[in-house]
């Protein structure tokens, strides 16, 4: 706890600076443009569309097993594209926990 007006301004501005050199750091990473998100499109065209595709074809393939043998299976539809894509937000969010969280200056001042 700060009692002096003056300290703890100067441990605001500290957090500050700290937070804006992590973003800067972060920036080339987890920025617009950054690996991160270069990473995601790759991750999403190079594995999880051809898991949805290969899995869908599976999926076609065995509808059409149930369509010789005289079973019903007009009504099912695969979900291979939902899973894959709740797998694909999994991954991201695991990804992205790794950035550090926004200091916040926690201790007060005291008059």
């Amino acid at each position: 706890m700060f009692t002096n007006a003056a300290d703890h301004a100067q441990y605001v501005r500290l957090i500050a600076e700290e937070n804006a050199a992590y973003e800067r750091a972060c920036a080339p990473h987890f920025g617009a443009n950054g690996t991160f998100h270069t990473w995601l499109n790759s991750y999403r065209t190079e594995v999880i569309d051809r898991m949805i595709s290969a899995g869908e074809a599976g999926e076609a393939a065995v509808v059409g097993q149930m369509a010789a043998m005289g079973l019903t299976g007009g009504g099912y539809r695969p979900t291979v594209a939902f899973e894959e894509a709740n797998n694909f937000i999994q991954k991201m969010s695991d990804v992205y926990q790794l950035r550090r969280k926004k200091a916040t200056g926690w201790v007060e001042l005291r008059k």
